[in-house]
């Protein structure tokens, strides 16, 4: 039989894959991003699912990483400090206790070349801008477990698409 549901969202909840498994809700995102509308864009978009931290430099990254259990970082190539976001990307994931942290890079500027200095910077994936809800989360969800509710189970472990 088929159960039908009136939205995704009745039918999975996210939960992390690289770590012990939380609610979605539990799920720390940490978004890097120096435009305003931006950073209030992409916090609407995740808001409802998980927890947000926002900065918009890359002077306090490091520090804001040693003071929360972030699960998840969502980074601007463009940001304002003496780092740009890939070259901060690169300095997390060689950091043995922050090496682990998925690093989505997003940029306005998407040159022929961006998704391959994502790679070679370390990051886990690469969303240009603009972006959807939808397309957002999508990519999210590439690093979490999805767990359906009832007995029906889907389940997509963590998967590194560059």
């Amino acid at each position: 039989s088929t159960t039908a549901f009136k939205n995704l969202e009745d039918v999975y909840k996210p939960v992390i894959s690289h770590q012990d498994q939380k609610k979605s809700k539990d799920y720390l995102v940490l978004i890097v991003e120096d435009d305003p509308i931006n950073q209030l864009l992409i916090k609407n978009f995740i808001m409802k699912e998980y927890k947000v931290l926002i900065t918009d430099t890359s002077e306090n990254v490091i520090e804001i990483l040693e003071q929360n259990n972030v699960d998840l970082i969502l980074m601007d190539i463009s940001i304002k400090g003496c780092k740009n976001g890939l070259e901060l990307a690169q300095e997390i994931k060689m950091i043995p206790k922050f090496s682990n942290i998925p690093i989505i890079a997003t940029t306005a500027h998407v040159f022929s070349n961006d998704r391959q200095n994502a790679i070679e910077y370390k990051c886990d994936d690469f969303l240009p801008k603009p972006f959807t809800r939808k397309g957002l989360l999508d990519t999210i969800h590439k690093f979490v477990k999805v767990e359906c509710v009832g007995n029906n189970k889907i389940e997509v472990s963590q998967k590194n698409i560059l």
